[in-house]
Parts: C-alpha cells; sequence; structure tokens
C-alpha cells in the first residue's frame, strides 16, 4: 500500500511539474505597457504576426487617450463610430449643443511631433482584417491557419450542395 502511495504521488508530482513547464513557456509579451502612452509601440505591433490583439488595442487607446485622432472626412458622419469600436471613451459624452461639443473637442490636444495619419488609417485597415480571427485568448490565427478553415468551410458547402442535388 505505501508503494502505491508513492506512485501516485510521484505521478502527481510530475503532473504538477508539467503544467508548471507549460505556463512557463507561454510567451510572455515583449511589449512594455509602460511605454504605450509615450511610443506608437501599437504600429509595431499591428505589424508582428504575433502580437496579442488585445494587448495591440490597449496600446492603441492608451496611445491616443486625450488626443485629438486623426479622421477621414466620411468618419465624420459616423460620429466617431470606430472610436466606440474599439473601446475609446472620450472625456465627456457628445453633446447634441454644438458650443459645447465644440468644448469638447478642444478639450482634447493634438498630439506633438508626427500626425500619424497614415497609420491611423492603417490600423483601421487592419483591425478590419484581423477582427474575425482573432482566438478568445487574443491571438491571430496565422494565414495557413485562415486557409485550413476557408477550405474546410469551402468542403463542407460541396458536401452540402452534392446532397442537395441527391
Amino acid at each position: 500500500m505505501t508503494h502505491l502511495r508513492k506512485v501516485i504521488c510521484l505521478l502527481f508530482w510530475l503532473a504538477s511539474l508539467h503544467a508548471a513547464t507549460l505556463f512557463a513557456q507561454s510567451t510572455p509579451s515583449k511589449y512594455d505597457p509602460a511605454t504605450f502612452r509615450d511610443e506608437p509601440v501599437w504600429i509595431d505591433m499591428m505589424n508582428d504576426p504575433n502580437a496579442n490583439f488585445f494587448e495591440t488595442l490597449a496600446a492603441f487607446r492608451t496611445f491616443w487617450e486625450g488626443y485629438i485622432m486623426p479622421e477621414e472626412p466620411e468618419e465624420l458622419e459616423k460620429n466617431g463610430r470606430f472610436k466606440r469600436d474599439i473601446g475609446m471613451k472620450d472625456n465627456k459624452p457628445v453633446s447634441r449643443d454644438p458650443q459645447a461639443e465644440a468644448e469638447r473637442k478642444n478639450s482634447l490636444k493634438k498630439r506633438p511631433g508626427r500626425s500619424y495619419d497614415f497609420e491611423v488609417k492603417q490600423f483601421k485597415g487592419w483591425l478590419r482584417d484581423v477582427q474575425p480571427w482573432v482566438q478568445a485568448d487574443g491571438r491571430i490565427l496565422t494565414e495557413e491557419e485562415r486557409q485550413k478553415i476557408v477550405d474546410q468551410q469551402q468542403k463542407e458547402l460541396k458536401a452540402i450542395e452534392q446532397t442537395q442535388k441527391n
């Protein structure tokens, strides 16, 4: 009986050691959240296929928080929908009073240095392209994984078409 207990304890210890090594292997982020406010780290992150989606969004939001973000003319009609979609909050709610709205916009300041117009537009495109491929943990599927899903869906559609013909 004591031999069985030793074996069970040894197995339990090995299982916990294995679990600990699995958790240790999860790659920590190479991006420092302390730099999100002052540096446009989100540009590097959106170009990094291994960057976490949610962390990239956080970097973008933190960088632009309290600053006027470059906008395209057609976005003015959408009333800031992009900011709402990515979870950015303005300091004050949008008012129907034009004077109050002008004061709210004046409370935001323009980011010093570069304007980042092109990069913000690129970020919006990146966001639209990768959102369907984001996993629950924030990992973005690789091109190969995406293609496998598309191929599988096409197979399933062909199979459905075949059964409907018969």
